[in-house]
């Protein structure tokens, strides 16, 4: 037996009726084999389904189409398909029928007909469907895409982003209201973001990113680090927002490289800013002056602008010995640190010059908890707690740079930048030195620049 398929049981009885009519008479059958085979017995004398008894009469009226039987290997006779079993051939087989080659040519011809109107139809589909398909993709990426965000200039005033470092230190509380009152007199729209201390310099970056994607007008940014912001405002450049940096200048040489070089400046002379204190706080006093000098954060402009001026203003005076240089990033709680911990070190300390009011505060919060009213501080910003101080006698001097007139400047720089109008690349706004009462010196003395 071949492996041939499966067969359901209607479709085995059916062959076998259909082999039960190819059959010769037994006679004939024992003549070419000698006996019917056991599986042939078997389906001989198998009873039949009734709806199978009258499968022939009802096929009588079809014209019978001849097969040719299936060669099997080893087999006697042909072997009908589809088991391959082993039968003698019938004895006869009726040749075709004119009526036969009728019926045959006519459901040739039927069949090729259906085919060709198939294939017709099939034709027209696909060429439909390349005809529309392209329309309907592009009508369903346009109903899908975003609407591209026009600039706030375009739907209104033009808008300017003021990147701040912190709205934690009141510094830049006050460069922020400088900002919002030239948007208010010129009718531009503000929008202020800051990160959430002065020392988050990806916050600073995502804040660019953010402004970038919301396609504002211009910037104004006082960069935390003078390195790292270069890369994203490059990126805005390129994205067509005006830029105007304030209070901390960016890197002259990298900025330079960037393509950035241009970009207006609106800061103050930090070198000599910190001179003037410090110059004023070590000229009166006497003797040894073990001296600790407080940073911003290293590598930024200002702070090393700053750290500079001090030093030389220091220099100017032999009494004054600096022990120790450190920095405590603009913080308060960290200036506080640094001087429980050098004061621990060096309890003979007589001087700390500060390079914002920030650390200054925290150095003379150490100062009353232990009792040293003695010791000399100086900062940087002039904030309404610094001035608190200088009445108090805590604080010795500081510098006022005018950070609302930093923020207004910077605003009104980006809107004559949009309007087209070249703008110098530094703009300097002056520094004041203030004193306390006893200080050698006036409040409100002033720095030449």
């Amino acid at each position: 037996m071949n492996s041939g398929p499966f067969l359901t049981d209607g479709q085995f009885q059916m062959n076998a009726f259909r082999l039960r009519d190819r059959l010769p008479p037994a006679g004939h059958a024992a003549a070419h084999t000698g006996e019917t085979s056991a599986r042939g017995r078997h389906l001989l004398n198998e009873p039949l389904r009734p709806r199978a008894a009258a499968t022939r009469e009802n096929r009588s009226h079809r014209p019978r189409i001849a097969q040719k039987p299936l060669a099997s290997p080893g087999c006697p006779g042909p072997c009908p398909p589809p088991w391959g079993l082993c039968f003698p051939p019938p004895a006869a087989v009726a040749e075709p029928t004119p009526m036969d080659h009728r019926f045959a040519a006519s459901r040739s011809a039927a069949l090729a007909v259906l085919a060709a109107l198939a294939g017709a139809a099939m034709l027209l589909l696909l060429g439909a469907c390349e005809r529309e398909a392209p329309q309907t993709r592009s009508a369903t990426l346009t109903q899908n895409a975003p609407p591209p965000v026009p600039r706030p200039s375009e739907t209104g005033g033009p808008q300017v982003t003021l990147v701040m470092k912190t709205l934690t230190n009141p510094f830049f509380v006050d460069m922020e209201r400088g900002a919002r009152r030239a948007a208010t007199e010129t009718g531009a729209r503000l929008l202020v973001r800051a990160a959430a201390q002065e020392t988050s310099i990806d916050q600073q970056i995502e804040i660019v990113e953010t402004a970038i994607r919301e396609r504002t007008d211009a910037i104004v940014i006082a960069p935390g680090d003078s390195a790292a912001l270069i890369p994203v405002l490059r990126k805005a450049r390129d994205a067509g927002i005006r830029l105007v940096v304030i209070d901390n200048p960016l890197d002259p040489v990298l900025a330079e490289r960037a393509g950035l070089g241009d970009v207006p400046l609106v800061t103050v002379d930090n070198e000599r800013g910190a001179a003037l204190a410090a110059d004023q706080a070590a000229a009166s006093l006497q003797g040894p002056v073990p001296t600790l000098l407080l940073e911003g954060i290293r590598g930024a402009a200002n702070a090393e602008a700053r750290r500079r001026g001090a030093l030389s203003a220091l220099a100017r005076h032999p009494a004054v010995q600096v022990v120790a240089s450190e920095s405590a990033h603009w913080k308060i709680d960290e200036a506080f640190e640094v001087a429980q911990r050098e004061f621990s070190e060096h309890p003979e300390l007589r001087l700390v010059v500060c390079a914002n009011d920030m650390m200054a505060l925290g150095v003379i919060r150490y100062l009353k908890d232990a009792g040293r009213p003695d010791v000399r501080v100086t900062g940087y910003d002039a904030l309404p707690e610094a001035r608190e101080a200088l009445a108090q006698g805590w604080l010795y001097a500081t510098v006022d740079q005018r950070a609302a007139e930093q923020g207004e400047t910077g605003v009104r720089y980006a809107l004559r930048a949009l309007a087209g109008e070249v703008l110098p690349a530094r703009t300097l706004v002056p520094v004041t030195l203030v004193l306390r009462p006893d200080g050698g010196g006036a409040d409100g003395r002033t720095g030449e620049r």
